[in-house]
């Protein structure tokens, strides 16, 4: 099994967050009424719907962390963005990218599918900064 670089990794996740995971622009538009032209657009207004759902006081206590808190909200399958339910789809995807071998114990599959909506969770926080850092470059 090749081991992926960081970045070769953060693409490959990022795609699927952006891909995979948000709707597409004419589905938001159609189904939240909200007009967003580009992917900045996209992972902010999913960022906004995560703090108007999930940022109550009683989730806040529980969860401090804000990474911690997006993936326990990832699990409670928002419309706005919908990542693999499924233990077989994550294993699935963490050996498509490389984060497991083909072969892998049920051990290291275990540990994929704990940690899954807190990978997920952290990628979108990294897409999210490179995004707004990208605009700042670009302005």
């Amino acid at each position: 099994m090749k081991t992926l670089t960081t970045k070769d990794l953060n693409q490959l996740v990022f795609t699927y967050i952006l891909d995979d995971c948000i709707p597409c622009v004419e589905d938001l538009r159609n189904e939240y009424n909200v007009s967003l032209i580009n992917d900045k657009e996209r992972v902010s207004f999913v960022y906004e719907t995560f703090k108007e759902n999930a940022n109550h006081p009683y989730n806040l206590q529980r969860f401090p962390n804000e990474i911690e808190r997006f993936g326990d909200w990832l699990r409670g399958v928002p419309g706005v963005m919908d990542v693999d339910q499924w233990n077989e789809s994550q294993i699935h995807l963490a050996k498509k990218w490389g984060s497991i071998p083909q072969n892998a114990t049920e051990s290291q599959e275990n540990k994929i599918v704990n940690n899954f909506y807190n990978f997920i969770a952290n990628k979108f926080f990294q897409l999210k900064k490179r995004l707004e850092k990208r605009e700042f470059l670009n302005a």
